[in-house]
């Protein structure tokens, strides 16, 4: 089933608890649509894999609303460039899981600017 930007938005309206999401393969997921996640407080762990409309905008937009994210797996998710998000989750220092697989535009050095982040994380 694709999840386009409606059915994520009656999701996150539903389900304002849910601790854990994985979203692969949904062509018709992209920035705007992942500013929804922000409704899930409780969201812990976030797998985002084959998603080819989102930026690392859609991903800062997660980064500052999703305030209980512990694990985040970005697999595959070819537009993610920038690393504002990397930085601003190295800052607060949340994450205990951090997996990147074949993202393209994040080098390892990209990976330097979680900064202080990296104390926390217990898998990468």
């Amino acid at each position: 089933m694709q999840l386009g930007n409606q059915g994520l938005h009656v999701f996150s309206s539903c389900c304002p608890s849910l601790p854990d999401l994985t979203l692969s393969f949904c062509s018709y997921i992209d920035d705007s649509d992942l500013g929804f996640l922000a409704c899930f407080k409780k969201l812990m762990s976030l797998r985002l894999k084959a998603l080819p409309k989102i930026t690392s905008a859609g991903l800062l937009s997660v980064a500052v609303g999703c305030k209980s994210l512990s694990a985040l797996r970005l697999i595959s998710c070819k537009n993610v460039g920038s690393v504002e998000w990397l930085e601003y989750l190295g800052k607060i220092g949340s994450l205990e899981e951090l997996v990147v697989e074949n993202c393209e535009r994040i080098g390892q050095f990209d990976l330097l600017t979680f900064g202080s982040g990296w104390m926390k994380l217990q898998k990468f």
